[in-house]
């Protein structure tokens, strides 16, 4: 699971200032966290990174905590990429297969961290991992998570017998609960994650847009969805796809509109 705090919501624009993220093994139940702050001014000349005060107000995040704080983007993203490959290795069970992998990712809004993972991972990759001189792993490593992440992988849009299909399935914990949550005795419902979590008996978190607090609460969040989708699953009909395409109207040709719904409730065993 994972969230990010940014400097704004373009991911064409924007920048990951802090990712918070959580690994979980649902066989041996061993569970990781990785949490860091990552400080673009230094990669930027001249000081010239700026962080929006109307940011700042929501993450908390500004320059001197990134100074004090953060570390280089590609070390950081290297780091994570390390995190991940290490707890899946020293997880892994012979007798369950693909154990040793990332099977899924999932995001409270998965659409926004997921792009601006890949929108950082790229400007990394072709501005600055060319001259970056301190360590050519962190650059493999930034690399490898920019494919491990990307979007074409989403919806399975690769052939079958491609050696890189081994890709992690990709859930966005806010379409589940848009799902099964739409209305509640008939009233529409509030699907941020802080009105989802006290939907379901989760105290509200004081310390809520930090990207590891997130997390954690998206963690109890989709625990909880998983028995939700067991419970249901059999009873789901027309409405399961009519609520996702009313949602993502919007963003029909990025989902794929029933695309994607075959392709969770197909995937969902993964992680079950």
């Amino acid at each position: 699971l994972t969230d990010t705090e940014t400097t704004g919501l373009n991911p064409e624009k924007s920048y990951i200032l802090s990712n918070g993220s959580i690994l979980y093994n649902t066989i041996t139940k061993k569970y990781s966290e990785f949490y860091e702050v990552l400080n673009w001014d230094e990669l930027f000349n001249n000081n010239s990174f700026i962080i929006p005060e109307d940011t700042i107000k929501v993450h908390n995040i500004s320059k001197d905590v990134m100074h004090n704080e953060g570390i280089n983007p590609i070390k950081s993203m290297s780091n994570f990429y390390k995190w991940i490959d290490s707890f899946c290795k020293e997880n892994h069970n012979i007798d369950v297969e693909d154990s040793d992998r990332l099977n899924a990712v999932v995001a409270f809004n998965l659409p926004f961290d997921l792009n601006m993972f890949i929108s950082n991972l790229k400007y990394l990759v072709d501005k600055y991992c060319s001259n970056y001189e301190e360590n050519n792993e962190d650059k493999d490593n930034v690399i490898k998570l920019l494919n491990l992440f990307s979007k074409e992988y989403i919806l399975g849009l690769v052939d079958p017998n491609d050696p890189n299909n081994d890709k992690p399935l990709f859930i966005d914990s806010l379409i589940i609960d848009r799902i099964f949550n739409f209305e509640v005795d008939g009233e529409k419902v509030y699907h941020d994650l802080q009105s989802v979590g006290e939907r379901y008996g989760i105290p509200v978190d004081p310390n809520a847009h930090n990207a590891i607090a997130d997390t954690r609460r998206t963690f109890k969040v989709f625990e909880i969805q998983l028995q939700e989708i067991e419970q249901n699953m059999e009873s789901l009909d027309q409405n399961f796809e009519n609520r996702l395409i009313r949602r993502y109207n919007r963003n029909q040709e990025y989902w794929g509109k029933k695309k994607y719904l075959d392709y969770l409730g197909t995937k969902m065993v993964a992680v079950s």
